[in-house]
């Protein structure tokens, strides 16, 4: 097992448990610190003796509540691949780059979703370097639908994104057949992902899942260790055109 994916991979998993988790680890380590003191110590009090005797089995109860907290959601290999199958189910996406021959990030986003919008700016880099990004569009009400499902049917699809997606595309809107683009669909999927409508929704190269928009540590970190491009790969564009 590479063990750097799986601290990258229990360090991101639970979001939710950030907290809590580093308040038991903190009590984790000052437990250790007190223990090893009093193991130092020659001379002890009755109580100091009783608090080092019962002291390795609250540092154990501690770090196990702990791992388990950590490891709840964890995201193993099931998961992962349930996730990019769910994703992959999305029957409308667009995508940058060579989906066909490079690592696929794929993600979930909506007009006027303001982290969305910072989130494709930055991963134009990532593109550029040779990954592939599929944006699976979704709407963040019911108001804009029509709008997302009249983009999706344009001729060229990508124009269409970037202008509803308020990406710089600056040419004219063509005229699009009347047509059902199956668009809202994404969002069934996405809830199925993430359980809620949550802008963006990121999944990995490798099936892992994302909630909002990662740092560009975390992206960099994840995909260096997850997803690596071949040296010849970096800082050459895959394909595609990026937004």
């Amino acid at each position: 097992m590479d063990v750097r994916l799986f601290v990258l991979r229990v360090l991101y998993s639970a979001p939710n448990w950030v907290l809590l988790s580093r308040l038991l680890l903190f009590v984790a380590v000052f437990l250790a610190v007190q223990q090893l003191l009093l193991w130092r110590s020659k001379d002890l009090t009755p109580e100091q003796a009783a608090a080092r005797a019962r002291g390795r089995w609250v540092l154990g109860v501690v770090l196990a509540a702990w791992g388990v907290l950590t490891m709840i959601d964890y995201q193993g290999s099931a998961a992962r691949h349930s996730h990019l199958e769910a994703a992959q189910s999305a029957p409308v996406r667009v995508t940058y780059g060579d989906a066909a021959h490079a690592p696929v990030i794929q993600v979930f986003t909506a007009p006027g979703c303001g982290p969305c919008k910072s989130l494709e700016g930055r991963l134009k880099a990532v593109i550029a370097q040779g990954y592939a990004v599929q944006y699976i569009p979704s709407s963040l009400g019911d108001n804009d639908w029509d709008a997302i499902n009249a983009a999706m049917c344009e001729p060229d699809r990508k124009a269409g994104f970037e202008r509803l997606f308020g990406m710089g595309f600056t040419a004219p809107a063509v005229p699009a057949p009347l047509c059902i683009s199956g668009v809202t669909d994404n969002e069934a999927v996405l809830r199925k992902l993430a359980g809620q409508l949550v802008f963006p929704t990121v999944i990995m190269p490798d099936g892992f899942l994302v909630i909002g928009a990662p740092s560009d540590a975390r992206l960099h970190a994840y995909l260096g260790a997850a997803a690596p491009l071949p040296a010849a790969a970096v800082g050459t564009r895959a394909g595609g055109q990026a937004l």
